[in-house]
């Protein structure tokens, strides 16, 4: 028998050879206590799962950052194993819009991204403006989505030429976040700022 338990025994067994009255009232107490006691510990179990949904939480948010950094140096590289942070099933739109024209807009699956992916970081004129490429601080959200997605916005640019991303980050089998849906739009500075 515990402590704990055999203090309980030791309380009940003094209440019982008291009187009715006197029982009532110290059962009233006793039971009170045991009340207290044990809403203490669903505080102390409710503060405990919000402590570690938060670190979750926080945990998310910077394996995100961590994705877009990653992104980010082997974008600058050229390195074609940028490809490999985005899902098996991802879709990649791209928009550029054009002063004088209709904004031309392209689609593709992962492989004909990185077919087009690999093209470009082979061309040394187009490699060279890549390690060229200023990046924005990210801003990530949850909002409206499951819990296993999450929403990240920036923006690139190249000189005059400029690029908003959108990305939809999902969790792989593994747990880590890869880029399941992208939208880019690639415009002028000097035309103005990107249509909504």
């Amino acid at each position: 028998m515990t402590k704990a338990s055999s203090t309980r025994a030791k309380s009940i067994q003094a209440i019982q050879i008291k009187s009715p009255w006197a029982r009532g009232r110290d059962l009233f107490a006793f039971f009170t206590i045991a009340l207290s006691i044990g809403l203490g510990a669903s505080s102390t179990r409710a503060a405990l799962a919000e402590g570690a949904a938060a670190a979750s939480k926080e945990a998310d948010y910077e394996s995100a950052r961590q994705l877009f950094e990653e992104y980010k140096k082997r974008d600058q590289a050229s390195d074609p194993k940028l490809v490999d942070l985005y899902a098996a099933d991802a879709t990649i739109e791209s928009d550029v819009e054009r002063e004088d024209a209709p904004t031309q807009k392209e689609k593709y699956d992962r492989a004909k991204f990185c077919a087009l992916i690999t093209k470009t970081f082979a061309d040394p004129a187009l490699s060279k403006k890549s390690a060229g490429t200023a990046y924005e601080s990210p801003t990530m959200s949850r909002e409206l989505l499951d819990k296993e997605a999450m929403k990240v916005e920036f923006s690139a640019s190249q000189g005059d030429t400029a690029m908003k991303v959108n990305w939809v980050l999902h969790k792989s089998p593994e747990g880590q976040w890869q880029i399941r849906k992208e939208h880019t739009v690639t415009y002028r500075k000097s035309h103005g700022l990107a249509k909504p």
